[in-house]
């Protein structure tokens, strides 16, 4: 295959090639450039010396350096990075259950309302039994005195017994002042020992 150089490395063989040149067809070339030697032994010669010193100090290890300083910022931006996206996905996988059951909290909220006004409802008629003073005579109504206020279900089951109560007593009263043969219920006459005779008119005079 072809053989590519860097561009440094053309230069570097461009320059020996001309020197080269002028070294071998030029005898100008060769005094000027011996004239140069003394240059380098003065002044000018130790300023290009320290020129070259730097420009090797900075093509070796001062690149070498500034390509570690690269190497280590390139690092730290993905050490920075890589701990950012870890940050975010656990706090992502942590929070996902609050977040899950915040939705389910605000997706049931009104079946949760209707839910609690559906137990308020249910328990209306039975607050309005146990408020209630109907069906049981008030002045039997127990006087708790002194004593501690009885709770929801005792003030339920004494007014129900109350009611029971009052609702027998009427019974008993309605059954006692009834005529004879007016309620179904009651027992048929006797007259003496004999069988028992049946309601209606005939039972007490006789029917022709």
């Amino acid at each position: 295959g072809n053989v590519t150089l860097p561009f440094q490395h053309w230069d570097t063989l461009l320059c020996t090639g001309v020197t080269t040149l002028g070294w071998a067809t030029s005898p100008h070339f060769r005094c000027a450039n011996l004239l140069m030697l003394p240059k380098f032994l003065g002044k000018e010669g130790r300023l290009y010396v320290v020129s070259f010193v730097f420009a090797a100090i900075y093509n070796g290890p001062g690149a070498n350096l500034w390509y570690n300083l690269m190497e280590t910022k390139r690092s730290m931006e993905c050490v920075v990075e890589l701990q950012v996206n870890h940050t975010r996905h656990l706090w992502q996988a942590s929070t996902a259950p609050l977040r899950q059951v915040m939705e389910e909290l605000v997706r049931s909220a009104e079946t949760l309302n209707t839910d609690m006004q559906n137990v308020s409802q249910a328990f209306v008629k039975l607050n309005e039994q146990v408020a209630s003073d109907e069906g049981y005579d008030l002045r039997k109504r127990p006087d708790t005195g002194t004593q501690r206020a009885p709770s929801t279900q005792e003030l339920y089951e004494n007014k129900t017994k109350l009611r029971c109560e009052f609702s027998a007593n009427i019974a008993y009263q309605v059954s006692a002042w009834a005529p004879c043969g007016a309620c179904p219920l009651s027992p048929r006459p006797r007259l003496g020992p004999g069988p028992a005779l049946p309601n209606g008119p005939s039972a007490i005079g006789g029917a022709p």
